[in-house]
């Protein structure tokens, strides 16, 4: 009787010890990184963007940091992942923003960014989810999915040569002026 019990405890604990090893902590790993006005994220990556005091990167287990791959140059932040990952989540805070790129088959959802004028490029098969608070939002796309909620007034689209399609969004509170000669 013993001997079973025994048994039974030492393939209870070798289970548990195994499964332990093979789960990722789910814990917050956050990045500090410079200040950035612009984002560009690549395919396999989808950001979840929010404005804050300070810029950081956030990833919620150990396998979205090991495929994290990110950069700081200048005013630009970019995001990817390396080749052979899954698809991960990034959360990143930034201060200010002006531009937003999204690449082949990447994501972004920013909620509640404030600014005076932004640009959104999304690149084919790229999604882009956007609401805030900006005077003039121009928003360029190819074969993508761009939603911009807000209270903006849409001015007529252009069609360039590029099969790129630009929609300038203003603030219902702002007049789009344009300067003659």
């Amino acid at each position: 009787m013993k001997q079973a019990v025994l048994i039974i405890l030492l393939l209870f604990t070798m289970n548990t010890i195994s499964s332990a090893r093979n789960n990722s902590p789910i814990a917050a790993l956050d990045f500090s990184i410079p200040d950035f006005t612009a984002i560009k994220v690549e395919k396999g990556v989808t950001v979840i963007l929010q404005q804050g005091l300070a810029p950081g990167i956030s990833v919620r287990d150990a396998d979205a940091e090991k495929a994290l791959v990110y950069h700081c140059r200048g005013a630009q932040l970019r995001i990817s992942k390396k080749f052979a990952a899954k698809n991960i989540t990034v959360y990143v805070t930034c201060t200010q923003l002006d531009k937003i790129r999204v690449c082949y088959g990447g994501k972004l959802i920013g909620n509640n960014i404030n600014g005076t004028e932004l640009e959104l490029l999304a690149d084919e098969n790229a999604t882009l989810y956007f609401s805030g608070n900006y005077n003039v939002i121009k928003s360029t796309t190819r074969n993508s999915i761009v939603s911009i909620s807000g209270n903006y007034i849409q001015q007529p689209g252009i069609l360039d040569y590029n099969g790129r399609y630009t929609i300038i969004y203003t603030a219902k509170i702002t007049e789009l002026t344009t300067q003659s000669e």
